[in-house]
């Protein structure tokens, strides 16, 4: 077996981080010689580890070295974890035990402290302890090695979802469950099978998602329906704007709801966003003055979506703008375009939170919706921003509109596989070979269109000519949502109108010529109409309605 500088050394790390893996290992081989040092460097006990990582010495070094040790840790975790598992020694002995854990959890009602489940195997009387050196650490070794949780923390992957247990609290000595038995704690679901999931082209969907919220008394209109999830599809970032009162978070709630993610399965999270939000540890979680970290809103729901990879999972960040969200979601932003399909065609992203946790990654089933306003105690947004969402206008109302008062038929709502909703293609060549012609017509209009915002510098790039492509292939698949010409309407309003804005003397022209460009679009001419009204009366306009 390799040394574990011989091992990190293979790994896909920068030489300056392997460097510095290495000389904090050796560092603290040297300068903390205490016992648990002793313990996690002479065995393969990875208990230790979570020992190390609480005491107070370290602590202190690892804050002082902007957090490189337990950096260090976690890759001689991996390591050691490696190492266990290509143990010879061990392989004779871990099926038998496995089978003796799973049997303890089942008499434990499916989920129980490491103490307990000691006792349990202890009491079953089964296994010849006593041929172990130490038998409570072959048990904590198999869990490990058996584990979701394990996969996360050791392997800096995506864990494996075959895996037979799991950390519900802590890690280590703290809580564990047996996957699939009885009521799952972190999700709710109390039936001891698997839920079936509807499988569901995108006209049937989307007839289910407006029948279900026409039937519970809400009224939105089958397009504004099929946009929000076109543009789910087409990117997972979506801002939906509009005056108060227009129902903005409600028809998220209900577009998820319809297709069973809620708050009491862990599937849905509402987000409240504070003004005093100033930088990423508001959303994502910080270490506390002890040096443990405190997980944020938005950390819970992404652990919950990587350990249910098949559900869809939605987060409402609730007025967006309360805080500058180029201050506490750039991170997410980031980590967002860093999406790429691994071998399995499922999404992966680079770690959200590499100083916690290397393997806390965007889900491919995470998707998240952010509602603004735009008054004097709001942000606007950079075009930074605005490039990575669809951004969706809600300022229809219809106060004489009273259908949905109507007595109708309950429509229940259903579980869905997450497939419905991921996007198919994450860069434009997945796309190309069957949407060849209308991802040339796209692009050509998109070009045309850059040339009128040159002089308010306002083109768009690549990953809008991308992201409109990738919503009107979509689109065109399981069944045409929309005519081509509405889906234009739609991807022309939510990702090119928001970039406009400006004084009277740069902005007007521009506003005449996209007229004129985009007229064969009803939502865009009413909004640029609109803008040049606000332009006449103010000498400034910029896309949004206070």
């Amino acid at each position: 077996m390799d040394s574990y500088e011989e091992w990190l050394i293979k790994q896909n790390l920068s030489d300056s981080s392997k460097g510095n893996y290495i000389r904090a290992i050796n560092f603290l081989k040297a300068e903390l010689n205490n016992a648990y040092t002793k313990e996690l460097f002479e065995s393969d006990d990875l208990s230790a580890i979570d020992k190390l990582l609480k005491e107070k010495a370290f602590i202190e070094i690892n804050n002082r070295h902007h957090h490189v040790y337990s950096a260090a840790l976690r890759h001689y975790r991996k390591y050691i974890e490696e190492t266990a598992k290509s143990d010879k020694d061990m392989d004779g002995n871990s099926q038998s035990i496995k089978d003796e854990i799973i049997e303890a959890l089942k008499e434990l009602g499916g989920s129980g402290s490491l103490e307990e489940i000691y006792n349990s195997v202890k009491n079953r009387n089964i296994l010849d302890l006593n041929k172990y050196k130490d038998w409570r650490a072959q048990i904590r070794k198999v869990i490990y090695l058996y584990s979701s949780d394990a996969d996360k923390v050791f392997k800096g992957q995506p864990r494996d979802y075959n895996d037979i247990f799991y950390a519900i609290q802590g890690k280590g000595n703290g809580i564990w469950g047996l996957r699939n038995f009885g009521q799952d704690p972190r999700n709710g679901n109390s039936e001891d099978k698997e839920v079936k999931l509807m499988e569901l082209n995108n006209v049937e969907l989307i007839e289910h998602i407006y029948s279900y919220i026409s039937s519970i008394g809400f009224s939105y209109s089958y397009s504004n329906i099929k946009n929000l999830f076109l543009s789910i599809r087409s990117k997972p970032f979506v801002i939906i704007s509009g005056i108060s009162g227009t129902g903005k978070t409600k028809i998220v709630q209900l577009f998820a709801e319809a297709i069973g993610a809620t708050e009491k399965n862990g599937q849905f999270k509402l987000i409240p966003v504070r003004p005093d939000w100033s930088d990423s540890s508001d959303l994502l979680g910080y270490r506390d003055i002890k040096g443990e970290f405190v997980k944020g809103p938005l950390t819970e729901i992404v652990e919950h979506a990587l350990d249910n990879p098949d559900l869809p999972h939605f987060v409402l960040l609730d007025e967006m703008n309360l805080a500058r969200v180029e201050y506490y979601f750039s991170d997410v932003l980031s980590v967002m375009e860093s999406r790429k399909k691994d071998g399995k065609g499922r999404f992966s992203s680079s770690p959200l939170l590499p100083s916690y946790d290397e393997s806390l990654t965007l889900p491919g089933n995470l998707y998240v919706i952010g509602t603004v306003n735009m008054d004097e105690t709001t942000y606007s947004f950079s075009k930074k921003v605005l490039d990575r969402a669809n951004t969706i206008e809600f300022n229809e109302i219809d106060l004489l509109n009273f259908d949905s008062m109507m007595d109708n038929e309950p429509i229940e709502p259903i579980r869905v596989s997450n497939d419905v909703l991921e996007s198919t293609y994450i860069h434009l060549k997945d796309a190309f070979q069957t949407h060849e012609a209308l991802i040339r017509k796209v692009s050509e209009k998109i070009n045309t269109i850059n040339d009128y915002l040159v002089p308010i510098h306002a083109q768009v790039g690549y990953r809008v000519r991308d992201e409109i492509s990738f919503y009107m292939a979509h689109n065109t698949e399981g069944g045409m949502l929309l005519t081509e010409n509405e889906a234009m309407d739609f991807c022309m309003m939510q990702k090119i109108l928001p970039r406009i804005s400006g004084t009277e003397s740069v902005v007007r022209p521009v506003l005449k010529n996209l007229e004129e460009e985009l007229k064969q679009y009803p939502k865009c001419t009413a909004k640029i109409t609109e803008m040049i009204a606000r332009l006449d009366d103010h000498g400034f306009v910029s896309f949004w309605t206070a």
